[in-house]
């Protein structure tokens, strides 16, 4: 049995209220924001207001304690706040890909029983026909540009619940300081990658996604100063620890794209001067096919997280010489049912290709194929 390092204290605080209230940095420092929009951000505090608000709207719309609500969006600086606002309101979180098909959203739509979505505009018109059936029309809530309506077929926007009553309070909001139901309530439901079937539906509880912040969270000041940049997916398990939880935790400024795009990453990367990002093989893949002038930018960055994808020391050792000279790429080792298991902490560095050393607090055993010891 293979143990992590010192294990942080446990922490049964439910999740909204870990990340809302965990951390010491100005409040109003503008954490989340919009890489192609810089105007847009919020602030801890701001985001303070925004959960609850939100989930005063979904409970206002009919959300009950344990209803699954699937978010089918793009990354942005309110997906943090619309994960948080779900569970503090008693739901359940499932991101959904918004790039899916009708056939694709409808298994997932079956599989999590939902009873609400928030969608973007743009794959609205697909919900509905993939909800036909299973949830009502009227829970299908419009989250972008345009207001609910005749335009839209929504009954309900992101904005209009955010609109609610003044002063109005969460009902029986879920908050608790409590080790079994830290461990038995489910927080989130997140896709598996469908290798043998169709995807199923991973249930995570709080105290997964707290232990896993409280494991990730860096001991050693670094030596420079963080910025990140997101662009990778954040309804799946290796950016979601970052972007959903982390970003309001530590309190890092944290620039979010809606996707991946080549060149506008390098670009942000020299605007905002980031220094750290999450980025998949495919991704540093792309970075090696620019010459050297066009990712000229990317020797800002000093630290790069990498998975959901082998690389072997080789191409790592290579990609290396794309970023700082003092830089690390540290690979993640981990599974949907658990998040991150496996990775480098810092200054650890790596030349060997390696996915890391257990996190703190994590077990880990090896085991014959036919399951004995």
């Amino acid at each position: 049995m293979a143990t992590g390092s010192q294990a942080p204290l446990p922490f049964y605080m439910d999740l909204p209220r870990f990340v809302l209230n965990h951390g010491t940095y100005d409040e109003n420092k503008p954490i989340l924001i919009d890489a192609t929009a810089p105007e847009r951000v919020i602030t801890k505090a701001q985001a303070k207001e925004m959960v609850e608000k939100t989930a005063r709207g979904l409970q206002a719309v009919g959300l009950e304690r344990g209803d699954t609500v699937c978010v089918v969006h793009l990354n942005d600086i309110m997906y943090p706040v619309v994960f948080l606002a779900i569970i503090m309101a008693g739901g359940v979180f499932l991101g959904v890909n918004p790039m899916y098909k009708v056939g694709e959203l409808r298994h997932h739509f079956e599989v999590s029983e939902a009873k609400f979505v928030l969608s973007g505009p743009a794959s609205l018109a697909a919900v509905f026909e993939a909800s036909e059936g299973l949830l009502d029309a009227g829970n299908i809530i419009v989250w972008g540009e345009g207001e609910a309506g005749a335009s839209t077929g929504a009954r309900h926007s992101l904005a209009s619940l955010m609109a609610g009553p003044a002063g109005a309070s969460v009902v029986d909001p879920v908050i608790f300081d409590d080790e079994t139901l830290a461990k038995n309530t489910v927080a989130v439901l997140m896709s598996t990658s469908g290798t043998t079937g169709l995807p199923k539906m991973a249930a995570r509880s709080h105290s997964s996604l707290v232990t896993e912040n409280l494991a990730l969270q860096e001991k050693s000041t670094k030596n420079y100063h963080v910025v990140r940049l997101l662009f990778t997916p954040f309804f799946h398990g290796f950016t979601a620890p970052l972007a959903l939880v982390d970003a309001l935790v530590s309190g890092h400024t944290t620039y979010i794209m809606p996707r991946f795009n080549l060149e506008a990453c390098v670009e942000y990367v020299e605007r905002y001067e980031v220094t750290e990002m999450a980025a998949p093989p495919p991704v540093l893949l792309a970075f090696w096919g620019m010459t050297e002038h066009e990712r000229k930018a990317l020797h800002l960055i000093r630290t790069v997280w990498s998975g959901g994808a082998p690389m072997s020391a080789a191409h790592q050792k290579k990609a290396l010489g794309m970023f700082h000279k003092y830089s690390r790429i540290v690979q993640v080792y981990g599974m949907t049912e658990a998040g991150w298991i496996t990775t480098f902490r810092y200054p650890e560095l790596d030349e060997t290709g390696s996915v890391g050393s257990l996190l703190p607090s994590y077990e880990a055993k090896i085991i014959r194929a036919d399951g004995s010891d």
